[in-house]
This record gives structure tokens, C-alpha cells and sequence, in this order.
């Protein structure tokens, strides 16, 4: 019997060291839409009421919604316990630089949290060292133990450069183009990268000597094409 309690007490201290408190974000480009995903352990707790807070970077544009709402019914935000696929039942409050979530169950010491925010806007400027955390509460909204990660925002902006020998020249046409570009002098299967100029990857695509890159898809206007080496600007026109 006191084996079977100490095996049962290892596999549950084992489940949650192996969930360890983390904060990512997709995108750190400045002024780009970007997705955190939150995830922390309470190292207390136990109240019938309780609550947590996630904290993006400072200055970022966090997705409107409707006060007091579930996150079930609001499709930027998604929160999750234990480790289940099911949202968690509870109110998203003060939604301003900082998310609130109100649980109306008790959340004990090992409780397993991920929030996930969707839509963010970054920064428009670059800055560095900012910190997005979460922190999980009591009913009255003390913090009881909390993970914070900082941030690097990095600018939108990409340096355009081109080769200085005339002869091994890389240049890009047509442009403007509604269809497929072309690169002289550029090697056939290197990986090429289009961003708009929000500094948001729209295109990743293999070079094909042949046809080139297929920018079909992509709406009209002025795009930045980035190689291993160099950014090329080019237009995207239907016209």
C-alpha cells in the first residue's frame, strides 16, 4: 500500500514538473499580428474563487471582445485546464494591457493553465527587454505565484541591397508582375521569403529556374523578396 502512495505521489510530482511555466509568441516583428500562448503551473491556490492574468509586451493591441464573455465564445482567446481540449468555463474582465480570467472553481496547488491570445498587434516601434507574464490569484486577485518572459521587438523594416559585380548581378523581373518573377543569376532550389511591408511573411516558396517564383495569390501592392543574400522590392499588379 505505501508503495502504491509513493509511485501514485512520484508520477503526480513528475506530471507537474514536466508541465513547466512558459510564454511564446509567434511573431516579435514590430507592428505584425502575433499569437502568446501561456502556460503555468499554480504553485498555490485552492480558493472556490480564483483567477489568473496574462500580460503581453507593453504597448501591444490586444483583440476587442465582449465583457464578462467565456472564452468559449470568443475566438481570440482560448483557455484551457489540466491540459484538456475543452475551454474553461470562466469571464474575460478588464481586457486592457492586461487579460483577467475568472474561474468559478477552485484551482489547486499543480493546477495546469494555458491561455492562448490570438490577434495581438505588436508594437509599431522597436524596443527591447519588454516582459509578457502570467500570474495565477486568489479571489482577491493577489498574485500567489507568476512567469514572466522577456521580449525582443524587433523593426519592420529590411534592408535592400544588391550586388556590386555587374556581370554576377542578380536582378529581378518582371516588375511590376501579376504572376510569376524571375531572378538572373540565381541559384534553381534556394528557399526565397516575400514579406509586406509590415514586415509579415506572406510567401515562403522553393526558386524554380524555370517559372520562377508563383506570386499569384498574393493581393496587389509592394512586397519585399528576401534570398539567402539580398532583399529585392518588387509589385505585385493585376492590372
Amino acid at each position: 500500500m505505501i508503495k502504491k502512495l509513493l509511485v501514485g505521489s512520484l508520477l503526480a510530482f513528475a506530471a507537474i514538473a514536466s508541465a513547466q511555466n512558459s510564454i511564446t509568441s509567434s511573431s516579435t516583428v514590430a507592428g505584425t499580428a502575433t499569437t502568446y500562448t501561456f502556460n503555468l503551473v499554480a504553485g498555490a491556490g485552492g480558493q472556490t474563487w480564483n483567477a489568473f492574468s496574462a500580460y503581453v509586451v507593453p504597448g501591444s493591441t490586444l483583440p476587442a471582445f465582449t465583457a464578462n464573455a467565456s472564452p468559449a465564445a470568443v475566438a481570440n482567446v482560448d483557455v484551457f485546464l489540466n491540459g484538456s481540449n475543452t475551454e474553461a468555463a470562466a469571464y474575460l474582465r478588464n481586457f486592457g494591457s492586461e487579460l483577467k480570467i475568472d474561474i468559478a472553481q477552485a484551482l489547486p496547488q499543480g493546477t495546469t493553465i494555458k491561455v492562448v491570445i490570438k490577434n495581438v498587434i505588436n508594437p509599431s516601434a522597436a524596443s527591447s527587454n519588454q516582459p509578457a507574464s502570467i500570474a495565477f490569484q486568489n479571489s482577491s486577485y493577489s498574485n500567489l505565484n507568476s512567469f514572466s518572459t522577456t521580449f525582443n521587438i524587433t523593426s519592420a523594416t529590411l534592408s535592400v541591397t544588391e550586388p556590386d559585380t555587374e556581370s554576377t548581378q542578380v536582378h529581378l523581373y518582371p516588375n511590376p508582375s501579376a504572376d510569376f518573377i524571375r531572378l538572373t543569376h540565381f541559384n534553381a532550389n534556394e528557399e526565397c521569403a516575400v514579406y509586406d511591408l509590415q514586415g509579415k511573411l506572406v510567401l515562403k516558396q522553393v526558386y524554380n529556374q524555370n517559372k520562377g517564383l508563383n506570386i499569384s495569390a498574393l493581393s496587389d501592392g509592394l512586397y519585399l523578396l528576401k534570398t539567402m543574400q539580398h532583399t529585392y522590392k518588387f509589385v505585385k499588379s493585376s492590372k
